[in-house]
């Protein structure tokens, strides 16, 4: 969800793949992105019920959905 959402790096498009952070910095996932940089840059830290009107249009409730994430091994 956005509201979890600290920071975005990177320039991405919608539907690419990226990897998810802790906040020490270790990978803990591979994600594809329901969202371009831009667009998950402006939700951080937002309430899914802000999407629309922060983006102008009813997007996804998640930035990365569970189907679209596959977690760490190590």
């Amino acid at each position: 969800l956005p509201v979890g959402v600290t920071q975005v790096s990177g320039d991405f498009t919608r539907g690419e793949m990226g990897a998810c952070f802790s906040p020490a910095g270790r990978e803990i996932a591979r994600v594809l992105s329901a969202y371009s940089s831009a667009e998950a840059t402006s939700l951080i830290c937002k309430s899914s019920r802000e999407i629309e009107k922060v983006l102008g249009y009813p997007g996804e409730e998640e930035l990365i959905q569970r189907d679209n994430l596959v977690l760490g091994t190590d």
